[in-house]
């Protein structure tokens, strides 16, 4: 697994980030799965110790289900409230 993440802050509650990803699966069946995705992200600090934290990507994946040949693209989005104490 493969992973990289360019971060830029806009001030010191929020960040903004393009993400890379690749995984290699099934090393040792027949068919190898291989999954590239993409997604920006963004937290912000939302209280004292909360933050909110977002991203939406693209995931391209070669061998879908470890079938040979078969490609599938995925969309995700996500968001969700942390807090700590």
């Amino acid at each position: 697994q493969y992973y990289m993440a360019f971060n830029r802050y806009l001030d010191h509650n929020s960040q903004v980030s393009f993400n890379l990803g690749r995984t290699d699966m099934g090393e040792n069946q027949s068919v190898q799965q291989q999954v590239k995705s993409f997604w920006l992200g963004y937290k912000t600090q939302l209280d004292k110790a909360v933050f909110l934290d977002m991203s939406v990507g693209l995931a391209k994946i070669d061998n879908a289900g470890f079938v040979s040949g078969k490609g599938q693209t995925n969309k995700f989005a996500n968001a969700g409230v942390r807090w700590t104490y």
